[in-house]
């Protein structure tokens, strides 16, 4: 308790440098604090908007069968014909066993590259050489080449990858406590066309009362009104979209795609609703009609591609993955988290936050040092003062333990005011988002965002901060406090007469 004292008393000895300090460390507390917030804040709105808007937090698809392998399904003769050379027919037993090992097919534009990539070899030598093999196999075992045996529908969006939606997949989801809601989808490209326009579409067929519990787009109808369970005939499509159609509401538009069976599907509705998502590929490319009118224009009565589910928080879908897991995996499914459908989104947001934290790493190191030089200016203000207690007989230790409760009350104090300013700020702001300027609507549409600077508190990174700032403060001050438990008495004294 004396040497509490004694700091307490040798800290108001210079009141200008130990405000500016403490100043100092409650403003970078303050900063990183409000920073913290917003990034994390503004993730936790980029990814619940995301799922919210389409994707879900969760989708069961059809499960990958291992058992199939592209040497049972890769046809050599037509291959050729596609490539136009009947010569490669005598391709090599070796080359041919290089392919078939791998379950693997290319996409239509992969294998369109592929083949004029060995139609090119094959021009300029009769037979592949051993480093052209090679290339032809990392090629072939590369990202972009999709598994022949996945079908699970976000790697492999084709329209025959459907199953039947029974009831005992129903009664399944019915029994799993961890689904808030759950929505049958069918899913294609097609082209839609006016009277003065044609372009590409997605359409995505829904149960409107159930899309309504996994996705907020029934809250997002810019014109007219949202689809209901016994509409048919009619369709929902984006604002954009509609522009690029040059129609509107009451209009008609006709889809025109593949159909499961081969045949040529076509379709003519009315637009009921116009919708403006907030992510701008949707706005230009969505086309929503009843899962009914879906399945008459591809010819899968009963079957659907995916069903997206929803959970209380992004966090609970691991919940839903283990409960559902025994189950689908009877059925041949699979429970696929939001993490597995859209990785891109979790690369992004581990780089914003890696940049985050060399931001605020920069400025608590800063502060840091600007704690070690006042703690180092106030040692050799008191040099002889330190001579004289160690003349008189107090330990090294003793001597390290008052200037470390000097930095202990400086540091706390700064970082103690910086959470008293900027905690409450940033809990208004989570429950009042800034809404930023209409001119920056459109970029925020792009990265899946509304037009708000939104903001949460999570406690474990703000105490994370605190600890952070606190800790290296006195571990840097260490360094000084036990040079000057180490000084010689007669020597310090000397020194500070001089």
């Amino acid at each position: 308790m004396t040497f509490l004292k004694l700091a307490t008393r040798n800290i108001g000895r210079n009141k200008k440098r130990t405000m500016l300090i403490v100043s100092a460390v409650a403003f970078s507390v303050f900063i990183s604090v409000f920073v913290m917030a917003l990034s994390d804040g503004s993730h936790e709105a980029m990814i619940t908007n995301t799922l919210r808007t389409f994707t879900g937090y969760g989708q069961i698809q059809l499960a990958p069968d291992p058992k199939v392998k592209m040497s049972d399904v890769i046809d050599w003769n037509r291959l050729c014909e596609n490539l136009g050379r009947s010569d490669l027919v005598k391709f090599d037993d070796k080359t041919k066993k290089i392919i078939s090992n791998f379950n693997i097919v290319p996409d239509f534009t992969v294998r369109k590259k592929l083949l004029k990539t060995v139609n090119d070899w094959l021009l300029s030598d009769s037979s592949l050489t051993a480093k052209k093999r090679n290339t032809l196999e990392k090629l072939l075992s590369s990202d972009i080449i999709v598994p022949i045996a996945d079908k699970t529908f976000s790697k492999n969006p084709v329209i025959e990858n459907t199953f039947p939606y029974d009831d005992k997949l129903k009664d399944e989801l019915k029994n799993c406590s961890s689904i808030s809601g759950w929505s049958p989808r069918l899913m294609t490209y097609s082209m839609v066309a006016t009277e003065s326009n044609s372009t590409g579409g997605l359409v995505l067929g829904i149960v409107p009362s159930q899309e309504a519990a996994v996705t907020n787009l029934s809250s997002k109808i810019f014109k007219g009104s949202y689809l209901e369970d016994e509409d048919s005939k009619v369709c929902v499509i984006g604002y954009k979209l509609a522009k690029l159609l040059k129609t509107e509401i009451g209009k008609k538009v006709v889809l025109i795609t593949r159909g499961v069976d081969g045949s040529t599907g076509a379709l003519k509705l009315t637009i009921k609703g116009l919708i403006k998502s907030g992510t701008d590929q949707f706005d230009k490319m969505l086309i929503m009609i009843p899962i009914k009118d879906c399945e008459y224009l591809l010819r899968c009565d009963g079957q659907i591609h995916y069903i997206a589910c929803a959970a209380t928080t992004a966090d609970g879908v691991e919940d839903i993955s283990q409960n559902l897991k025994t189950p689908l995996a009877s059925n041949g499914l699979v429970f696929l988290t939001w993490q597995e459908l859209i990785p891109d989104l979790l690369e992004f947001l581990a780089l914003d936050s890696f940049f985050g934290y060399i931001f605020l790493g920069i400025i608590l190191t800063v502060v840091v040092f600007g704690v070690l030089t006042g703690i180092i200016t106030s040692i050799l203000e008191r040099t002889g003062e330190f001579g004289i207690m160690i003349a008189i007989g107090t330990k090294p230790f003793q001597v390290v333990r008052l200037i470390l409760y000097e930095s202990i009350i400086i540091t706390g104090s700064g970082a103690l005011a910086g959470l008293a300013t900027g905690l409450p700020l940033s809990w208004w702001l989570t429950y009042n988002p800034i809404e930023l300027p209409l001119s920056n609507a459109e970029v925020m549409a792009t990265y899946g965002m509304e037009n708000l600077l939104c903001f949460i508190i999570l406690p474990h990174k703000m105490a994370a901060i605190v600890a952070f700032l606190f800790f290296v403060s006195i571990g840097m001050c260490l360094i000084p406090a036990i040079r000057a438990s180490h000084l010689k008495p007669v020597h310090a004294i000397r020194e500070a007469r001089r």
